[in-house]
């Protein structure tokens, strides 16, 4: 049984269109980007100021 177009798999190759945001949806997904990106940042410091000296890089927070 063949499946009609619009129900047959989509071809890898082709990115897959996404309807456009509307802009207060698209600002809103900006400004979590923003916090998303400081948090992480404010993280990776956090860790680094409790890593002890004297270990070397192997714990898996080692970046």
């Amino acid at each position: 049984m063949k499946r009609p177009e619009s129900q047959a798999m989509s071809d890898p190759d082709k990115p897959k269109q996404t309807p456009p945001l509307s802009p207060q949806k698209a600002a809103q997904q900006q400004r979590l980007a923003e916090a998303l990106r400081e948090n992480l940042k404010r993280r990776k410091a956090q860790a680094r100021g409790r890593r002890p000296e004297s270990s070397g890089n192997s714990g898996p927070e080692s970046e």
